[in-house]
């Protein structure tokens, strides 16, 4: 399961980063984990955030306006 992650990973660096620097490799890792691991639940997040919008008090112009900064 590891080498098919390790082949997958360097797959998707070539063809999306045909270069990366050494000293970015460790954003790119991070990219790729956060990719694979959202993979699940890409439905899931905009079901969530539709749910969460109805429920919630609907804001106004007017107050959004006058919020004191």
């Amino acid at each position: 399961m590891l080498h098919f992650q390790i082949r997958n990973f360097k797959n998707w660096l070539r063809g999306v980063h045909s270069y990366c620097e050494k000293e970015y490799i460790n954003q790119y890792i991070q990219e790729y984990f956060y990719r694979l691991n959202r993979l699940n639940f890409r439905g899931n997040i905009l079901e969530n955030l539709l749910i969460r919008m109805c429920k919630e008090k609907p804001i106004t112009y007017k107050s959004i306006k006058y919020i004191d900064t």
